[in-house]
């Protein structure tokens, strides 16, 4: 069974603005306009099963893909539907009537605050210590202060970072 995920990671593709993912086996409980989380390249990201089919191919550029070409849905995130169908239908037709992303329209149709937004953290990679002192020590004047919250920290939200920073 395949899964037509709508996720904003994909909002820059008006063609093709549904990533398909392989529906879990065990998960019976799929359901169109539930928020899943899917992997989007190596993170995951949220979206709206817009549509399940039975199949078991979809074709893309003249490309068959098969089940075992397709990445499944990692998690469901909420049993209850968080779009119903006339709320879709709708998204769908603001989308194309106004030609605007359906990611978009389908975000203001949400209740405030429902998907997460990304969160950016810097820190340091793992490495030799002696190795990382010595980087902090050649760094310019303007970053050396960074590196040392970040060797102290472990990590740094950016939006910490710029409320610290002004």
């Amino acid at each position: 069974m395949l899964a037509d995920v709508l996720t904003s990671a994909a909002s820059w593709n008006h063609e093709r603005p549904l990533l398909t993912y392989l529906a879990p086996v065990e998960e019976t409980e799929l359901r169109v306009g539930q928020l899943v989380a899917v992997p989007y390249g190596e993170r995951l990201v949220e979206g709206i099963v817009w549509a399940i089919r039975a199949d078991d191919a979809v074709r893309y550029n003249e490309i068959e893909y098969r089940d075992e070409d397709l990445r499944p849905i990692h998690t469901i995130l909420d049993p209850e539907p968080a779009l119903l169908p006339h709320q879709m239908a709708l998204a769908s037709w603001m989308a194309e009537y106004y030609v605007a992303s359906l990611a978009q329209i389908a975000q203001m149709m949400l209740p405030p605050g429902l998907l997460q937004r990304s969160r950016f953290v810097l820190r340091m990679t793992e490495g030799d210590p002696q190795a990382m002192d010595a980087a902090a020590q050649e760094a310019s004047l303007n970053i050396r202060p960074l590196i040392g919250l970040l060797l102290a920290e472990g990590e740094l939200d950016v939006e910490q970072l710029k409320k610290m920073l002004g």
